[in-house]
Parts: structure tokens; sequence; C-alpha cells
């Protein structure tokens, strides 16, 4: 089935570049081989600008991968995309055996560390730190104030507004598989509910974990928000009392193969790209 997913959530992360390498590209001939690394900081996966105090590890990856090659003499260039079911690609112009680290591995969602003699490589689960899923049910947004007041028995009303406005929106998870099996089974891609929260594939379990006093990244149009540069994201916390007691449910009684999950979302900023 493996049907595109529409809901990202992006939770940040700090990265902390390995010693030597994080990607290591050997070729045939010329300068070789070429170590790359991800400068130390914090990033969200795809849904993050390139610059400011959290960007985007994918964009940030290709400009070290670029920057290592030129540094080295070489002609060549690199390209790094999620595709439309979240799974990371990196191509380069020329051929080269390729050796990732372990942690640019399980971040990309990468099951090999080791490429040789290749032009592209390919991640086979969703990288860590972005969850997709398969569709959301949702009123949308929905404005919030606190008002101390109350009203007459003649029906005159009376009080104080705190001028403090958010906008929050509960989602309705849907077709999240119950666990990694249960995903392979269906042909789906989607991030699982039961899983490893530090190996791949990475599920939920993991946003419970990471998710805590963090400002995400949200957007329920991720097929258009993937590739663009234009399309907007909602930056959005989640409540401490969700994270403690998550609202997961089988979504048919009968069918324990899918679970679905209320998660109660508050937007801490205007749009953004």
């Amino acid at each position: 089935m493996s049907t595109p997913p529409d809901v990202a959530i992006a939770v940040p992360f700090v990265w902390t570049p390995g010693g030597t390498y994080d990607l290591r590209l050997a070729f045939a001939s010329g300068a070789s081989p070429v170590n790359v690394t991800v400068d130390a900081g914090t990033y969200r996966v795809n849904l993050a600008p390139t610059s400011g105090s959290v960007k985007d590890f994918l964009r940030r990856l290709q400009t070290r991968i670029d920057a290592a090659l030129s540094g080295a003499g070489r002609a060549e260039t690199s390209t790094v995309a999620i595709t439309s079911l979240g799974v990371v690609t990196i191509t380069l112009t020329g051929a080269a055996t390729w050796t990732f680290s372990a942690d640019l591995a399980a971040q990309l969602g990468f099951t090999s560390t080791s490429f040789s003699s290749v032009t592209s490589a390919a991640g086979v689960e969703i990288p860590r730190d972005l969850y997709l899923f398969l569709g959301g049910d949702t009123p949308g947004w929905s404005r919030r104030e606190p008002i101390a007041g109350s009203m007459t028995a003649a029906g005159a009303s009376y009080g104080v507004r705190s001028g403090l406005v958010t906008w929050a929106m509960e989602i309705t998870l849907e077709f999240i598989p119950s666990d990694p099996d249960a995903r392979t089974q269906v042909e789906e891609v989607a991030s699982p509910w039961e899983s490893g929260a530090s190996t791949p594939p990475f599920g939920c379990e993991r946003i419970l974990s990471t998710a805590l006093a963090q400002t995400c990244a949200f957007t329920r149009f991720w097929q258009t928000a993937r590739t663009s540069t234009s399309e907007a994201y909602d930056l959005v916390t989640i409540a401490p009392a969700t994270l403690a007691k998550p609202d997961v449910k089988y979504q048919f009684p009968s069918l324990t193969t899918w679970r679905q999950w209320s998660l109660p979302l508050v937007r801490t900023s205007t749009e953004t790209r």
C-alpha cells in the first residue's frame, strides 16, 4: 500500500559531530578520502530553515558535503533529499565508496553504514526525530484566552481579559501501525506506536521521551512542505500531561493493527518556513 504520509512532526535534537568524520567518501582517483562532518548544533529534520538557532539537518548535511568536496579540490556536488515516503536519499555527481558513522546512519534512517562504489545511497526507515502519519482528523486551530468574569441574574456580564491569546489544536492521528511488525505486514511507512526509542524504526515512543519542553515543527501538508521553501509549518509545543499519559487507543476495536492518537498542540508562533 505504502500510502504517502500527510502529517509530520519534527522534534529538535542536538547533534555532536564524529571525531574524524560523519561521512567518508573514498574515490578511485584524485583527492581521497573526503571526510564530512556536520557541525555541532540544534537541528530538526526537514521542517526547519537553513539558518538560525535551529536548522534543517538535511540541508546542512548537503552544505557540509559540498564544502568538503570543494575544499579537497574535487568537482563533485551532492543532493540530499527526502522522498514522499519519508526516506532520505543522498546523490553524488561521481561514484565513491561511502562510509557513514553509526550516529549519522541512525539519524538519517539508514540501516547500513557502507556503500561501495555508488553515486547514491538511500535510507530504509524514516529519519530519527521526524514523525510521519498517514492522516489526522482535526477541526483546526482555535483561539484561547484566559478570562475572569461572571454574569448577573439580569444578564449583565462583567470581568477582565488576560490579553494572553494562544491558538490550540487537537488532532487525532490515524492509522498508526501498532508495532514495526504490523507496519511491515500492511506495507506502511508511518511511524509505529510501539518501537524502541533508540533503534530504528523510531516510533511514537521517542516523541514521548524527547518532546518535553521542546518547540517542535508541525504540518498537515507535509507532501507540499517537504520540497518547498515557502510552504508554511507551525511551531508547536505538546503539553507535558499528554506526554506523560498519551491518549492512544485501537482505531478499530476488533483490529489491533492500527492505533490512533489524540494529540493536543499549542501553536507558539505564526506560520513559518
